[in-house]
């Protein structure tokens, strides 16, 4: 094997012997400069050694491998740096947007919704869906509601893996939430029902018209109370 070994002071993982039949192993291309062992799944962290010849694989993920180092100390290396040999479980598949650029996280698929935070560029971000037209995927991070996603627009990356598995995330053109409940309605409930036709049903925040909309009702919704013309 031969690679150009780093003028730096950071340690070199060089186990001795041939690795081991029986495990998933991330090995040296064979060529040019070590490989960098980070303190964590992204460029953002320092770096912790370089890989001059082979590692265990403990976990693989978007793009990324955790190697072992020793029995208690771990690191990651890019996944395009290194060879796997021996039984590994194919992660390639799993979707994800690597960033172009720095990018904006926003509470919904729409930039007059507010900013969460800022992605640098160069990150992978694991994707968990999209809206129909797929300009905007979700995220997982910080969200408004329960699910606590956030959404990235398309343009801000590029996108890897089987997005094809991924699900449509009922939202509108605005960015506000679509309610469609699956299978058909409670017969046994009071049901509030879309008619079909004409424009999108506006949910409020409270029973006026000057409370913020916080999602459309794109099927049908429990009710739960009647107020007035509410």
């Amino acid at each position: 094997m031969l690679f150009i070994e780093p003028l730096t002071d950071v340690s070199l993982v060089n186990n001795p012997g041939s690795p081991p039949a029986d495990k998933c192993i991330a090995a040296h291309p064979g060529a040019g400069s070590a490989v960098e062992v980070l303190a964590g799944p992204g460029e953002q962290f320092a770096l912790q050694a370089y890989l001059s010849n082979w590692a265990e694989v403990l976990t693989s993920e978007l793009g990324w491998h955790t190697i072992s180092l020793g029995p208690t100390e771990v690191g990651w290396v890019k996944a395009d740096t290194v060879v796997l040999a021996g039984p590994c479980e194919d992660s390639a598949a799993e979707p994800y947007l690597l960033t172009n650029e720095e990018i904006l996280v926003y509470a919904r698929p729409n930039t007059a919704f507010e900013v969460l935070q800022t992605i640098p560029a160069g990150q992978q971000l694991p994707l968990f869906g999209h809206i129909a037209d797929s300009t905007w995927w979700a995220i997982p991070g910080p969200g408004p509601g329960p699910s606590l996603h956030g959404w990235v627009a398309a343009e801000g990356g590029t996108l890897h893996g089987d997005i094809g598995g991924l699900p449509v995330l009922p939202f509108s053109e605005t960015g506000t939430p679509v309610i469609l409940n699956p299978g058909l309605p409670l017969l046994d409930s009071c049901i509030a029902v879309h008619l079909g036709l004409g424009p999108v049903v506006k949910v409020y925040a409270d029973a006026a018209v000057e409370s913020a909309v916080v999602a459309e009702l794109g099927n049908w919704a429990l009710v739960l109370e009647t107020i007035g013309d509410w």
